[in-house]
């Protein structure tokens, strides 16, 4: 058995909305998974020791038979996490458990949201996934953010930071490394927890932004961490199986010629396969080849960004 207790599923590649900083956009297939095709997968999965499992897309709320997606994962797995942009009148059927998590793309957040769609806010996790990009002003972030305060009464959401992977985030890291820290400590005054949603490489920090967030136990954690395959592992919606949304190539169906699902370990022999050849990529990097701590950081995908 291997270490993965935790996969991604899109069970539709279609979206509402067209977001600027969308890393999949291109190479999204415009389709549903089938729903009998999910059922299948879903099983499979459990049977191989998945406990937890994320909805995305496209926006997932689009899947026609997205509410009898979300309680039969409910039968089957411990956590669900819901991906959303919170447009769509699907998510008002659901009942996210006590370890389910609903995250919600923060640009859609302003006066005019209707947030009666974030239902039982007090048994669930609320998240708020803030892309930090250098095209966005940072007092929008904020007012943003008092909308939240100012709608939502309860301390039980939290705010996941991420970067725009298709910023060069080494070119703007000035810029992008002032707002992360001007957000942050933003949301904590308002008595708010802050994660980050990803790696980072470590050469886009500065000294002065980790000595202010140094208080922050996530950062040290996630955001200047490493990538590793046992994070990796995303199912497309004609059951190809990808690395992560950063690196969309197929690498491997997961059915074979009989349709039938493949021995789960031959997945993860394929995303190790993957990762090492992500490895062999980053080193053909000029700048990551060179860099002494090259070893302990794996974040070719933002370091790559154009």
């Amino acid at each position: 058995m291997t270490k993965l207790k935790a996969f991604r599923i899109n069970i539709t590649e279609r979206c509402n909305e067209n977001c600027t900083f969308c890393i999949n956009k291109k190479s999204r297939l415009n389709s549903d998974m089938d729903f009998k095709d999910i059922i299948e997968v879903f099983k499979y999965l459990k049977l191989n020791g998945i406990k937890k499992i994320k909805l995305l897309g496209g926006e997932p709320t689009l899947h026609p038979d997205f509410n009898k997606i979300y309680n039969f994962a409910q039968l089957n797995f411990e956590q669900i996490i819901l991906f959303t942009n919170g447009t769509c009148e699907n998510e008002l059927n659901i009942a996210p458990r006590t370890d389910d998590v609903v995250i919600y793309n923060f640009n859609f957040i302003n006066s005019d949201f209707n947030f009666n769609r974030i239902q039982n806010v007090n048994n669930h996790r609320i998240i708020f996934e803030i892309v930090i990009s250098n095209q966005f002003n940072l007092n929008d972030l904020k007012n943003k953010i008092t909308i939240i305060k100012n709608k939502l009464k309860t301390n039980k959401i939290a705010f996941n930071l991420t970067l725009d992977m298709k910023c060069n985030i080494i070119e703007n890291k000035t810029i992008l490394n002032k707002m992360i820290i001007d957000i942050t400590e933003y949301i904590a005054n308002l008595n708010y927890s802050t994660f980050f949603d990803h790696c980072v490489p470590k050469c886009f920090w500065e000294k002065k932004t980790l000595d202010k967030l140094d208080k922050f136990p996530y950062f040290e954690n996630h955001a200047i961490g490493k990538c590793t395959v046992h994070k990796s592992g995303l199912i497309k919606s004609n059951l190809d199986l990808i690395f992560c949304n950063a690196y969309p190539d197929k690498i491997i169906n997961i059915k074979n010629k009989y349709n039938e699902f493949k021995d789960f370990r031959e997945l993860f022999k394929e995303l190790s396969k993957k990762y090492d050849s992500i490895v062999n990529d980053k080193l053909k990097i000029d700048k990551c080849n060179k860099c002494k701590i090259k070893n302990k950081c794996l974040n070719h995908c933002f370091i790559n960004s154009k």
